[in-house]
């Protein structure tokens, strides 16, 4: 009798056996996500690596990617920040940069060091090792990634102030080898500016200001090791998604479903009305700006001057793009391939799994992430090595780009907002305008006459003025004929 029931249990334990391992595959293949080769060849396309970043199981997120130069970061909620080399995927290091679990912005990188803000926190890392090198407590929580460089670290905080700290050590640490708690030069922040509303991304740095926008529709420019404003640029209406940059001109975008691209003097070169809101980052190249508006789609608009070049309805967010097209991902997770030049799909697979995706303006690869922590790499399959997209051309401050003023539908030109730095007078006009006559130059000292010239001379200037009085007469006469009658 014991036999029997064992048998009939070690049977239905095998039926079991047999009905959940499929399953259980299926329910592998599915988290992986991955999309087959055949697929990626057929449209040509290949994975060039995936890795594993290390993840707290079910307990701990990846929300951010970003790429910045040849490294990748991923941030989690636990305020780890794993580094990858981007081209190869290998895990270079990982840190713990928050005193408490919370979320990690984005990082900004120098040539040798890496800094990162979580929660009230302002962390200084190494960039080969991932060591501290130096923490600091800010006056209050972030509210976006740092931007640094080799002298400031500017941060955002929720009491809508901007903070310029500064990175310059004391002389008797130079030369010292790691590890070392780095000494700062007090005060350590520099200089501050309230913004007077929520900022709506981290700052920009180019070559001798920092720009930063806040919600309300104005965007700011200061220098770099003071708190001296260069200008005030405004929007007509509020601030809708973080701003992007390239090339010494940067982009906003507003709740009046308009698209800004304004030089870095302060100068608007176009506008572009969408007529959809617009909350996504704009994705600018040496060509083509991409937007992505709520309910129309991806716009391709010409960086030249700002015109609509295509639109591809079926996309929601920009993923990445290479020389001859456009990647992108729908509002139901399904990866797009689309051609550059007219905005057509090419190919589509469903993609489900990798939601998380780097913003990529250096080269073609494509970066996404699971929330576990997975990460892969694509690409177009005969890019063996990175497509760099044109680097920005080197310019000075001094030169200041053209205003470019397109007309509207009815053919009048779209006036420009008012901006705080007009031209000089200098620059734009050869010689001032005045009411004043122009002093005469000093005439020379006159040569002696003798007595008989200078008599000459007076006899020819009596002849002159008898000669020139009957014609003023005439002229008076004639003045009063052609005056009109006057009546009472």
């Amino acid at each position: 009798m014991n036999g029997r029931l064992g048998l009939r249990l070690s049977s239905i334990a095998l039926l079991w056996l047999l009905a959940i391992v499929p399953n259980l595959f299926a329910e592998h293949r599915r988290v992986s996500g991955f999309v087959d080769e055949l697929t990626l060849d057929r449209y040509g396309m290949a994975r060039r690596w995936y890795s594993q970043v290390p993840t707290l199981r079910l307990r701990e997120r990846v929300l951010t990617l970003k790429q910045n130069e040849d490294l990748l970061f991923a941030a989690s909620d636990k305020g780890q920040l794993h580094c990858l080399e981007a081209e190869t995927g290998k895990l270079r290091w990982s840190q713990d940069v928050s005193e408490t679990p919370g979320e990690v912005f984005p990082p900004a990188l120098t040539d040798k060091f890496v800094y990162v803000v979580s929660g009230s926190r302002f962390s200084q890392l190494d960039r080969v090792t991932g060591q501290v090198i130096q923490t600091r407590s800010l006056p209050s929580t972030c509210t976006s990634g740092p931007a640094a460089n080799d002298d400031f670290c500017y941060v955002q905080t929720v009491n809508n102030f901007l903070y310029a700290i500064s990175l310059k050590a004391d002389p008797e640490d130079e030369g010292k080898q790691w590890p070392y708690r780095r000494k700062f030069t007090l005060p350590y922040v520099q200089w501050f500016f309230n913004v007077g509303s929520p900022m709506a991304n981290p700052p920009i740095l180019t070559n001798d200001r920092v720009i930063f926008a806040g919600q309300n529709g104005v965007v700011f420019a200061s220098s770099l090791n003071e708190r001296n404003l260069f200008y005030r640029f405004i929007t007509n209406s509020k601030v809708s998604a973080p701003i992007s940059y390239r090339d010494r001109v940067f982009y906003v975008v507003t709740e009046d479903y308009n698209l800004y691209a304004v030089d870095v003097k302060g100068t608007l070169r176009w506008r572009f009305a969408s007529g959809f809101p617009i909350h996504r980052q704009p994705v600018p190249f040496a060509d083509d700006v991409f937007i992505t508006p709520d309910g129309a789609g991806l716009m391709c608009v010409s960086n030249a001057n700002g015109k609509l070049r295509w639109i591809n309805e079926a996309a929601y967010r920009v993923v990445g793009v290479s020389q001859k097209r456009v990647y992108a991902v729908t509002s139901t997770m399904r990866f797009l391939i689309i051609d550059r030049a007219d905005g057509t799909t090419v190919g589509s697979w469903f993609s489900p799994d990798f939601p998380i995706t780097a913003y990529n303006q250096t080269t073609d690869r494509i970066f996404q992430a699971t929330e576990r922590g997975l990460i892969q790499c694509l690409a177009e399959r005969d890019n063996l090595t990175p497509y760099f997209h044109e680097p920005p051309a080197p310019a000075t401050d001094q030169e200041a780009a053209p205003t470019v003023q397109e007309p509207d539908e009815e053919g009048n030109e779209t006036p420009a907002p008012p901006s705080a730095n007009p031209p000089d007078d200098s620059e734009t006009m050869e010689e001032p305008e005045s009411d004043e006559t122009p002093e005469e130059p000093a005439e020379e000292p006159a040569e002696e006459m003798t007595d008989e010239e200078s008599k000459d001379e007076s006899d020819e200037d009596k002849a002159d003025e008898e000669m020139t009085d009957e014609p003023q007469e005439e002229d008076a006469t004639d003045e009063e004929s052609e005056k009109p009658p006057q009546t009472n």
